[in-house]
C-alpha cells in the first residue's frame, strides 16, 4: 500500500516545519491565509506516492520534506526524504 504526501501551499512559501507540531511544538503558524480546508485541486501544491503507510507528521527543512513510514503489517519503519523542488524520493531508509 502507497501513502500520499500533500504539501499546502502555504508550506510551499513558508519557513521551516522542523517538528512535529511545528517550530515550537505547539502546531500554530504565523503566517496569514493558511487554508483550513482542502481537497483534489483545491490548495494542493502537489503530492507524491511514498513507499508504505504513512506514521508521521512531515517535517519540513528547505527543499526537503521528511516522515516515516512503514511495512503493512507495521513492524519495520523507514525514513523518506521527498525532495520538494522536483518531488521525488531521495532517501529511504
Amino acid at each position: 500500500m502507497l501513502a500520499v504526501v500533500v504539501i499546502l501551499k502555504s508550506w510551499g512559501n513558508g519557513a521551516d516545519w522542523p517538528q512535529f507540531r511545528g517550530p515550537d511544538g505547539q502546531g500554530h503558524s504565523d503566517q496569514k491565509g493558511i487554508p483550513i480546508h482542502w481537497e483534489e485541486g483545491k490548495n494542493i501544491t502537489w503530492k507524491t506516492e511514498v513507499p508504505g503507510q504513512g506514521w508521521s507528521s512531515p517535517v519540513i527543512a528547505g527543499n526537503q520534506v521528511w516522515m516515516t513510514s512503514a511495512d503493512a503489517e507495521g513492524r519495520s519503519l523507514h525514513a523518506v526524504c521527498i525532495d520538494k523542488t522536483n518531488r521525488a524520493v531521495q532517501v529511504y531508509v
